[in-house]
């Protein structure tokens, strides 16, 4: 089967950035990743995670295996199943049993486990630095099924890496549309250069044919470029 999904940096605004992609249900969220990185043009330079707190309930968190470690040497994250204090006939256990925080690594539960009917939705947090929120919402399912995943529509260009999160792009965008302070303006210039992009910055940059080229070739070589990548 097929999902219909839209994805959306959270605070974005004029334009709002966003991707609608469709993809097969089984894919785990490790590859999930892979195609958010190719859809948003990301660098695949930081760590990332998938989460979801809703209303009376416990919260979720899928994470690398990286991640994992770092958060049981920490102390803040138990393994899977682990639940010592756990008592039955305690309504305050039972309360608190089902609400504790879950964590699934990032390969183990399939798409269609999390999100599995229309409107459904979670959210993946990429960069724990700059917290680039992409909310991820189910649209659509049909009983297709895909060959590679395909990009149907989007809006907005990406934010440069490591400009400081939503609101440092933000505060960039204003100093270009003002074109002052001058000083500011060069310093973002010789820094967006230094870093590899091309100016002047077009927001609304958005080629969706070469996301979809990306998309195929990253699949037919079944996301080894990512795999090398920091991790």
């Amino acid at each position: 089967m097929a999902y219909t999904l839209k994805i959306s940096i959270e605070g974005s605004r004029k334009p709002i950035i966003w991707r609608r992609v469709k993809v097969n249900n089984n894919i785990t969220f490790e590859t999930l990743h892979y195609i958010i990185q190719t859809l948003f043009n990301w660098d695949n330079a930081h760590l990332y995670q998938f989460y979801k707190f809703p209303k009376n309930d416990s919260r979720l968190f899928i994470k690398t295996e990286k991640d994992m470690e770092f958060g049981r040497e920490m102390g803040f994250v138990g393994n899977e199943d682990e639940d010592d204090n756990f008592d039955p006939n305690d309504p305050m256990s039972v309360f608190l049993h089902s609400h504790r925080d879950i964590y699934k690594l990032v390969n183990k539960p399939l798409l269609s486990d999390i999100l599995k009917k229309e409107k459904d939705y979670i959210i993946y947090e990429y960069d724990f630095g700059d917290s680039w929120e992409h909310k991820i919402v189910l649209e659509a399912i049909d009983d297709e099924t895909l060959i590679y995943p395909i990009c149907i529509k989007g809006k907005g260009k990406t934010p440069p890496e490591d400009c400081g999160g939503i609101w440092g792009y933000q505060a960039m965008l204003e100093v270009f549309k003002a074109g002052k302070p001058k000083t500011e303006v060069k310093n973002y210039k010789e820094w967006l250069s230094f870093c590899g992009y091309s100016f002047p910055w077009d927001e609304n940059e958005f080629d969706i044919n070469a996301i979809n080229e990306t998309l195929i070739i990253d699949a037919q070589n079944n996301y080894e470029d990512f795999q090398l990548d920091f991790q």
